[in-house]
């Protein structure tokens, strides 16, 4: 009779990020600045504005009328924030994929405060480094939601699907496209442009039988 084994049974790791507590003073916490002039990059849906203000899914969305617009530094982190798990789970990127945004390069009018939420300091306050890599995005939009009513005008972060420094930024505003937004168009290209900008693989469906053979 051959022994049976016990297998190990999987573990399941409990989330430490919580909401921010009831009357969590933010007073002091660590801020990052955004002053005018400042260029940074968007990526957006070939039918949206380059401004649009969303309310819902994303990770530091505000519940409308309010609304939260994304953007980077960088070109890499712009596409990466935008293509998200797509690109991770495949390395690279479809061309229909590619062609369905834009990247706009935008230049600030106005002085921005925000919530720095990577620095180092933000762990007193009751925040880890899984406020910008959880799924569970009740608790983010939580946290959104106390930064603004304290007065900060959005959240700089490192993005879930880069490395290195924090890059990334989610500014507060109403929702939809704004009638005066806060900055104004620089540059502008092609999702095509962007992924090659970006240093990232674009795979185009081969057409026809002398495509497939030259594969």
């Amino acid at each position: 009779m051959s022994k049976t084994h016990n297998q190990p049974k999987p573990t399941t790791e409990k989330v430490a990020q919580t909401p921010p507590p009831t009357g969590l003073n933010l007073v002091g916490f660590p801020s990052a600045e955004l002053v005018t002039g400042t260029s940074l990059w968007r990526a957006h849906r070939v039918t949206r504005s380059e401004w649009w203000f969303a309310s819902a899914p994303g990770r530091f969305d505000l519940p409308e009328p309010r609304g939260t617009w994304y953007a980077a530094d960088d070109t890499a982190t712009a596409v990466r924030e935008h293509l998200r798990a797509t690109l991770i789970a495949t390395g690279a990127v479809t061309a229909r994929l590619a062609q369905s945004f834009h990247l706009t390069k935008v230049r600030l009018k106005q002085r921005i405060k925000c919530a720095a939420v990577s620095d180092n300091n933000a762990a007193a306050w009751g925040i880890t480094r899984e406020l910008v890599t959880m799924t569970d995005y009740q608790v983010t939009h939580e946290w959104a939601k106390a930064f603004a009513q304290a007065g900060f005008d959005g959240i700089r972060y490192g993005s879930r699907f880069t490395t290195g420094e924090p890059t990334a930024w989610a500014l507060f505003g109403d929702a939809g496209a704004p009638q005066t937004p806060p900055g104004q168009m620089n540059a502008h290209m092609t999702g095509l442009g962007a992924c090659e900008d970006a240093g990232l693989r674009v795979l185009w469906t081969p057409r026809g039988a002398t495509e497939l053979d030259r594969i």
